[in-house]
């Protein structure tokens, strides 16, 4: 007993074992929800393909529709990450993209699984209404989270509207991207994630160009804070 208090590798295998946890449930559930639609899956179905109670299930999840939509909040929370560890101090709507870029690469790169389920679970939300509701009210959330966090970064006398528009603008070109890569790969075509997410970041600048050409001599003492 003492040797197990004393193994410092035992939080470690605890933390593995949770993880691992939350995986099955979710890889159930996002089965299910294909399979049979959210609305004719039921939180016991999803215990019982996972192999667990429906008290473990709601142990790591507070609803249904969380045990597929946490991983898209789990890369919201990734990306809200990597912008802020990178936020520099005149922070633009070019820094939150380069910031989402980087990080979509390192997935695409490195992390092929997590962009092929995040692509499953996009691919259900366009087609579900009861998700698309769910995920539109989590993206709310991650906002006002990326909101908060950018106004702390920036100067107290900027333009309280900009922190808003800057992760609004972020999310939303993150979301369209992701919908119309998962267009295009349900239609059957060859499509790059980040390539899709360039030629949106590219499509919104080009909607921007000549107002905010316009309006940066008014707005840039804002920025610079």
């Amino acid at each position: 007993m003492h040797t197990s208090d004393g193994d410092p590798t035992a939080p470690n295998l605890r933390e593995r074992r949770r993880r691992e946890t939350r995986s099955e449930i979710s890889d159930a559930a996002l089965a299910l929800f294909e399979e049979r639609g959210y609305a004719g899956t039921t939180v016991d179905d999803i215990a019982q393909r996972a192999g667990v109670s429906q008290r473990t299930v709601f142990r790591y999840f507070d609803t249904k529709e969380a045990t597929v939509l946490g991983g898209v909040e789990d890369l919201a929370a990734e990306l809200t990450a990597a912008l802020v560890d990178e936020m520099p101090e005149n922070l633009v709507l070019q820094h939150v993209e380069a910031a989402h870029l980087r990080l979509l690469e390192e997935f695409v790169d490195d992390r092929p699984e997590t962009i092929r389920r995040i692509r499953r679970i996009r691919c259900l939300i366009l087609k579900d209404p009861d998700l698309r509701g769910a995920a539109a009210l989590m993206e709310l959330e991650n906002v006002r989270t990326l909101t908060a966090r950018i106004a702390e970064h920036l100067s107290p006398d900027v333009n309280p509207i900009l922190p808003r528009l800057l992760a609004e603008a972020g999310f939303t070109t993150l979301r369209v991207a992701f919908d119309a890569w998962v267009e295009k790969v349900e239609a059957g075509e060859k499509a790059d994630l980040t390539t899709v997410y360039r030629d949106c970041r590219t499509t919104l600048h080009g909607l921007l160009g000549p107002t905010a050409t316009d309006e940066t001599p008014r707005s840039g003492p804002a920025h610079s804070g």
